[in-house]
């Protein structure tokens, strides 16, 4: 898996917010070797972490958002067929 910096997301004109600050890192939750994301931006603080299960990656995401923020339907893309996600 492939994590793209907000460095070169900026570079590439992908990113139409302010992120404050990200964090990535592997951690160890209950024996379990975890990549975990952390992002506190514009539109609130986000939190994904995965990890590899028996079947494929196991994902968890926490997308907190400011009441200001209007969220339309989210994309998820999984081994190449995409998902909409309309209430996240």
């Amino acid at each position: 898996m492939n994590w793209v910096s907000v460095d070169r997301l900026n570079e590439a004109h992908v990113l139409t917010q302010d992120i404050y600050s990200e964090t990535v890192e592997y951690r160890n939750i209950d024996g379990r070797l975890v990549r975990s994301v952390e992002q506190i931006a514009e539109v609130g603080a986000n939190k994904v972490l995965l990890t590899c299960g028996p079947k494929g990656i196991i994902g968890y995401s926490s997308l907190s958002e400011p009441e200001i923020v209007m969220l339309d339907t989210i994309q998820v893309v999984i081994k190449e067929v995409n998902y909409d996600v309309v209430n996240p």
